[in-house]
C-alpha cells in the first residue's frame, strides 16, 4: 500500500477502534493521516518500511492503548514527541530496528507492556 503524502482518513471512520497497516510497503507518515480517528485504540504498523513522520501524525489519537510498530527503518522515539495518546498507551511494541533513544519513554505513565527486543541498545540511563 502506497500512502500519499496528503492522505487523510476519513471522518466516515471516527468510530474506528482498530486499525491493522501491518505487512506494506508504508515509508512514510504524514501529519494529518490519522486526525479523523479519534476513537481508535489499537493500531498496527508493523512490518513496514516507515521512515519518516511529517510532524506528528499520532497527536490525535487520544484514545490509543495499544501501538504495535516493530521492523521499521526509525531510530529514535521522536515521533511520539508530540502524541497524544501519553495518559492511555499501554503497550509499546517496537521491536527489531536501529533504535538508539528511549528518552520519550518517560511521559508515558500508564504502559504496562513494553517490547523493545532486537535493536542495539547499550545503555539506559537514569531517569527513565
Amino acid at each position: 500500500i502506497r500512502i500519499e503524502r496528503n492522505l487523510v482518513f476519513p471522518t466516515s471512520l471516527i468510530q474506528l477502534k482498530y486499525l491493522e497497516l501491518s505487512f506494506n510497503e508504508i515509508e512514510h507518515l504524514s501529519d494529518r493521516l490519522f486526525q479523523n480517528l479519534k476513537n481508535l485504540e489499537l493500531m498496527r504498523l508493523n512490518q513496514n518500511p516507515i521512515k519518516s513522520f511529517d510532524g506528528s501524525p499520532f497527536k490525535n489519537l487520544k484514545k490509543l492503548s495499544f501501538l504495535l510498530i516493530g521492523y521499521n527503518y526509525l531510530d529514535s522515539l521522536g515521533f511520539l514527541s508530540n502524541a497524544g495518546f501519553f495518559d492511555n498507551l499501554k503497550t509499546l511494541q517496537f521491536n527489531k530496528g536501529t533504535l538508539r533513544d528511549i528518552n520519550e519513554l518517560k511521559k508515558f505513565s500508564k504502559l504496562e507492556s513494553l517490547d523493545l527486543n532486537r535493536h542495539n541498545l547499550s545503555m539506559i540511563t537514569d531517569g527513565l
